[in-house]
């Protein structure tokens, strides 16, 4: 039996990841194929590469305070284009380069290609300028008849996360060739933030889903350009998200909300955990081994019930 687990976004809240990721291994419940989503492709794509959780924590918590290239030049050339006699024009699509992240990420996974992860890894990326969602996948996925998702099975795991962390606005997009075409990726969450189905299509007979984003709770400091832009898109990914649950009946167990209505037809291959980790912002670093705890209580919680609804 092929266990995935599914890791979502959520800025620096997906380093709760790790713990949850602790939670299950302690239980038995290894992961043989792993799927993430922007914060999520992180982790993702350093388990999937044989780090060990305690290296990766350790990774978070060295590396964290680097991933911020701001591009200044960028901003002060977008404002000086206001100005009718500068000559030029320069263009601000991201506050952030992204730069310093995919360095680090080849860093920590060596220099590897999808195609040479220890284990089946997936990273979900979305086309900027036509909407289509790119999977960068450990080997060429097979798409059913009608589907507009497109494989990549030969980048490099770190330009896959660089594309998948690239939230809109505050992100500059990542260029990649896919398949031939030049495209210009950002945030994997855009259309699929909880790659459920992409770890089907990879062969996965139960899933565990670990949610870390927005799931409706009012949030108060939402008071500058970057949680704005980000707060945006984990509204539109809750609605998604929470549309596609309903729609295949997936239970989605909340941290310290423990009544639970079950769908009349349970899906029993697929479970999904959500930590409730809403008051953490988007690159509060310093809160890094707080979700790593919240992360690994959250799952440890709920292990009886994800046992019993997965039937293992």
């Amino acid at each position: 039996m092929a266990l995935g687990l599914a890791l979502s976004g959520g800025g620096i809240r997906g380093a709760s990841h790790i713990g949850a990721l602790r939670a299950l291994e302690e239980a038995g419940l290894k992961p043989n194929m792993i799927a993430g989503s922007s914060a999520g492709s992180i982790v993702a794509s350093l388990y999937a590469t044989g780090m060990t959780l305690d290296d990766m924590e350790e990774a978070f918590l060295k590396y964290a305070p680097y991933v911020l290239d701001i591009d200044f030049a960028g901003a002060f050339g977008a404002i000086l284009r206001l100005y009718p006699l500068f000559r030029g024009r320069p263009v601000l699509d991201g506050l952030i380069k992204g730069n310093n992240a995919e360095k680090i990420v080849n860093k920590l996974t060596e220099g590897r290609r999808m195609s040479q992860a220890d284990i089946p890894l997936a990273i979900t990326a979305t086309d900027i300028n036509d909407g289509t969602p790119v999977v960068f996948a450990s080997r060429r996925l097979e798409v059913r008849s009608g589907g507009n998702l497109i494989c990549c099975s030969d980048a490099l795991i770190s330009e896959a996360v660089r594309a998948s962390i690239a939230i809109p606005v505050v992100f500059k997009p990542k260029a990649v060739k896919v398949r031939g075409k030049a495209r210009r990726l950002v945030d994997g969450g855009v259309t699929n933030n909880l790659p459920v189905d992409v770890l089907r299509i990879m062969g996965a007979d139960r899933i565990i889903g670990v949610n870390l984003g927005y799931s409706g709770q009012r949030q108060e400091q939402v008071d500058n350009i970057l949680e704005i832009g980000s707060q945006t898109i984990d509204i539109m990914m809750y609605h998604i998200t929470k549309l596609r649950n309903r729609s295949e009946n997936v239970v989605e167990l909340m941290y310290n909300k423990r009544s639970v209505v079950y769908p009349l037809r349970m899906n029993r291959e697929t479970v999904v955990v959500n930590p409730q980790i809403y008051d953490v912002s988007l690159f509060e670093m310093g809160k890094i081994p707080e979700c790593i705890e919240r992360g690994y209580a959250a799952v440890k919680s709920r292990l009886p019930e994800i046992k019993k609804i997965l039937q293992m």
